[in-house]
């Protein structure tokens, strides 16, 4: 490819300049796009969650496995039984929202769940797609999570 066939691009991700091939995708343009995609989820999901804070607030989780559960598109809303009141106590409380907006419902809900009897709607964890940076071993939804279940046999 000589000169001639190279289009200049100021609008790289993080203002460096690049040059890809004339008709070819821009991979710094694709990047960006991402980048503000992984944004906007933090932002909206992050938003979602303060808003149950009474009282005590929490930063933003930082290690590296609720940061990538946080950027994820959300799934579901949070929604609660009505007989249960809800309150974010301690940062356990924030990985277990972050995990419920945006896990997937398992196939065959725990016992906890099956009986309704959880904190949460449905019964949720970690997508398998994530599990192994996220779960570290653990592999219970997000009602047996948060009394503390071992394996959803609760």
């Amino acid at each position: 490819m000589d000169d001639s066939e190279k289009v200049y691009d100021k609008e790289a991700v993080n203002g460096a300049e690049a040059t890809h091939e004339r008709g070819a995708p821009n991979p710094a343009k694709q990047e960006s796009k991402t980048s503000d995609m992984t944004t906007t989820a933090v932002k909206e999901n992050w938003a979602t969650i303060e808003a149950l804070f009474t009282g005590k607030k929490f930063p933003p989780p930082q290690s590296d496995p609720m940061r990538t559960l946080l950027s994820l598109p959300r799934v579901r809303e949070l929604e609660f039984p009505t007989s249960q009141m809800f309150s974010v106590a301690w940062p356990k409380d924030v990985s277990l929202l972050i995990v419920q907006l945006v896990g997937e419902e398992s196939p065959e809900p725990c016992n906890r769940c099956a009986k309704g009897s959880g904190i949460f709607k449905g019964c949720v964890m970690v997508s398998d797609n994530v599990a192994q940076a996220t779960q570290q071993g653990s592999c219970t939804c997000v009602n047996c999570a948060w009394k503390s279940c071992n394996l959803g046999v609760c």
